[in-house]
């Protein structure tokens, strides 16, 4: 990809132009098959902001027609998607053992605005929007602590196209979560169940 990238087709001949944009947008967003009833004079306009790991597009042009078969969805980093799927079974675990783990030291239904009372600020501040490094550093190791930060890692990081092993660290870290709540969630169901 490319860093901030201005594109006008039309400083190019109207020949050229169509097969010119169909080329960007394969490169730069995703393969697809494109065709247009205006490749005889095709104006398109692309803007892209590098932001580090988030990057702004804004694109104008005229109508398309767009379809992306089997064969390109495949084409496009297909390792990458397939990671999603474990990701997700784990966070998922994680979650489903830490909430059944809160649940059984809730005694009344409105005890159930306190999981509220958690979860909401989490959801804001666990690098869902932003990225950790806009948070004051004082803050950052509390971020770090959460389980959400831990799994939007787990995915936003193969989903941008990083691999490598510091993913361990949030898998070792759902892993023992979901492990610590489970066991939690046992004992004291198993207890309360042979008073």
């Amino acid at each position: 990809m490319l860093p901030n990238l201005l594109v006008d087709t039309t400083v190019l001949p109207p020949a050229e132009r169509f097969d010119f944009w169909y080329a960007l947008v394969a490169r730069e967003t995703a393969p697809a098959h494109i065709t247009s009833a205006h490749l005889d004079n095709f104006v398109g306009y692309a803007r892209a902001i590098d932001l580090g790991r988030i990057r702004l597009t804004s694109l104008r042009y005229p109508s398309l027609d767009s379809t992306r078969p089997s064969q390109l969805v495949r084409r496009a980093e297909a390792d990458v998607y397939q990671l999603a799927l474990p990701a997700s079974v784990l966070i998922a675990y994680a979650f489903a053992a830490g909430g059944l783990a809160v649940t059984t030291y809730l005694r009344d239904f409105p005890d159930f605005q306190y999981i509220q009372l958690v979860m909401l600020p989490m959801y804001l501040f666990a690098t869902t929007f932003y990225p950790l490094s806009v948070y004051p550093a004082a803050v950052q190791p509390l971020i770090r602590a959460l389980p959400l930060y831990h799994s939007i890692e787990l995915v936003r990081e193969p989903a941008l196209g990083h691999l490598g092993w510091d993913l361990l660290i949030p898998v070792v870290y759902l892993v023992a979560f979901g492990s610590i709540a489970m066991y939690v969630a046992t004992r004291r169901m198993t207890r309360a169940m042979l008073r």
